[in-house]
């Protein structure tokens, strides 16, 4: 793994456990932090997730991207007709 993939990888991380600590403090609800590598079908079938990354970064991702109506793409995010910049 280069050092640039490791900051972008760490970031990440930090990221979703953010998101955890707030749903926690938010809705008093545990949401564990897994690695794509970690998480298998049959658990991803049980819960909601939140994926974190792009789908050079997350393989959940990768697999579900283009059958979400969400992209990213020039400093803006876009559901479906709808975009932030």
């Amino acid at each position: 793994m280069s050092s640039q993939q490791h900051n972008i990888t760490t970031a990440l991380r930090q990221f979703a456990v953010y998101i955890a600590n707030l749903f926690f403090l938010t809705s008093d609800a545990w949401a564990p932090v897994v690695s794509d590598v970690e998480l298998n079908e049959k658990t991803a079938e049980q819960y909601n997730l939140i994926l974190v990354g792009s789908p050079l970064e997350n393989s959940w991702v990768e697999k579900y991207h283009r059958k979400v109506p969400l992209q990213y793409m020039d400093n803006t995010l876009t559901l479906g007709t709808f975009g932030i910049s």
